[in-house]
């Protein structure tokens, strides 16, 4: 199916003629798509705005059909490997294994438009109910999406404490310590001096995005 019979599809038509009353046009124009096997870009602009289609399927045909069904494969995302190195957005869970049980796939438009690099992200599932609670709203399960390009910022961070993974909203000092804040009250915050602990504290990165299940 080339681009004319996508229009076609989209504007419910099944003829030249239909399709040229359809968007204005000579029916010879249609006949010029058809030897290109293309639609003008303003012409699918019009018919996306006029039938609610997936301007994506219709120039490309990778997308979401009319139908509804879906026609990416999955070579058309990246994949992130996530860990199974149980993060905690608790008390801290102790690791040994670093295992990859899943794969987040994210389109590439999308890790473009945010500002990031595949080769700084990794995925981790989170455990414990500490980032439960506005306004991060991170659940148990939830996986969350890790940029290692930032660690010296304001924020959710993975943090590595002694050999506990952490999920924890920081807040630097302005004397070089760092505030470990629970956004479920709950749990109280605790301040810690990285300098102090040396190899024990590592902000391995930035909790840019959470994916998980609706509430």
């Amino acid at each position: 199916m080339n681009a004319v019979d996508r229009a076609k599809k989209a504007l419910g038509v099944t003829t030249d003629l239909a399709m040229a009353q359809a968007l204005g046009v000579h029916a010879t124009v249609i006949g010029g798509y058809k030897k290109r096997e293309s639609v003008p870009l303003e012409q699918c602009i019009k018919i996306a705005d006029k039938t609610g289609v997936d301007l994506n399927w219709l120039i490309l045909g990778k997308g979401i059909a009319p139908d509804g069904t879906s026609t990416f494969t999955s070579s058309d995302f990246i994949k992130i490997p996530v860990y199974d190195i149980q993060a905690s957005a608790g008390n801290g869970y102790h690791n040994e294994f670093e295992v990859i049980i899943d794969e987040l796939w994210l389109s590439p438009e999308w890790v473009h438009q945010q500002g990031l690099y595949v080769k700084d992200l990794f995925c981790v599932e989170v455990l414990g109910d500490s980032m439960a609670h506005p306004p991060s709203l991170i659940m148990p399960k939830d996986k969350v999406l890790i940029n290692r390009a930032v660690i010296d910022d304001d924020g959710v961070f993975l943090v590595r404490v002694g050999a506990a993974l952490r999920l924890k909203r920081l807040q630097w000092l302005y004397d070089g310590r760092v505030t470990l804040i629970s956004d479920n009250p709950i749990y109280q915050p605790e301040t810690i001096d990285p300098e102090n602990m040396g190899d024990a504290f590592q902000v391995l990165g930035h909790a840019h995005s959470k994916f998980g299940n609706l509430l």
